[in-house]
């Protein structure tokens, strides 16, 4: 005659294949009895991760900072989380965002690592972005995973404002004349100096010698010098950036 018992314990063990046995000490009436260990030895690991990634401000101004941020999750095991987590844009590496050392914690049971980033201004151009991360495990507790769902993060265009001011005004025909514009980005825009060259005009026509002119970093001002100023009358004097 036969009978069964299952036995049920929390057991913390290493990553591998593990056998077991089981032992029976007999009594008066039934001999004792050892088995030969389990004819399927179970296997600890290593566990599977997944891997989001995350961005705000999202839409974001060029120029302004804003944070990336990938999540490392342990599947069914609170085993700490070590490796490294790159995030990409478009398939590349984002320049400050490759190689992170993730900070690991156990959130409801769960073993979690998060890496954040925050790339400098203008490493992503103004256009639509597929913001995607991947995990490279270094432990044997874990496999790596990635590239996780793509992100989309939008880098919109910055408002530049342009002001004008004139070394003569009003002028006589034939004085000569500088004209300065300076440019001032928009907030939450945060370019110190808009990149790009603008051109003056007199009543949309562009002054000679003055079409894409530099903007001169700091002051953010262009010059245009009319040396042999202007016609009499009255000019409209802007600026086309």
């Amino acid at each position: 005659d036969w009978s069964s018992d299952v036995c049920s314990s929390d057991l913390t063990l290493a990553q591998g294949s593990h056998t077991f046995f089981a032992s029976y000490g007999g009594d008066a009436n039934f001999n004792s009895f050892a088995s030969s260990g389990a004819s399927d030895p179970a296997v600890i690991g290593p566990f599977q991760t997944t891997i989001a990634v995350t961005g705000a401000p999202s839409p974001d101004l060029y120029g302004q900072a804003y944070t990336l941020t990938a999540t490392v999750t342990g599947v069914g095991t609170t085993f700490p989380i070590a490796g490294t987590v790159s995030i990409f844009s478009d398939t590349n590496g984002i320049a400050g965002c490759t190689g992170l050392t993730p900070t690991a914690s156990v959130v409801a049971g769960v073993e979690v690592a998060v890496a954040s980033c925050s790339p400098a201004a203008g490493v992503l151009t103004t256009a639509g972005h597929s913001i995607t991360a991947s995990y490279g495990s270094t432990s044997s507790n874990y496999l790596g995973s990635g590239p996780s769902a793509p992100f989309g993060l939008t880098i919109q265009p910055v408002r530049v404002n342009f002001s004008l001011a004139s070394s003569a005004n009003p002028a006589i025909p034939g004085q000569p004349v500088t004209f300065t514009s300076t440019a001032a980005v928009v907030a939450p825009g945060a370019i110190a100096t808009p990149p790009g060259l603008v051109t003056f005009l007199d009543g949309g026509t562009p002054l000679a010698g003055c079409s894409n002119v530099a903007i001169t970093a700091g002051p953010n001002t262009s010059t245009c010098a009319v040396a042999g100023g202007l016609t009499l009358g009255t000019h409209t004097i802007s600026v086309a950036y």
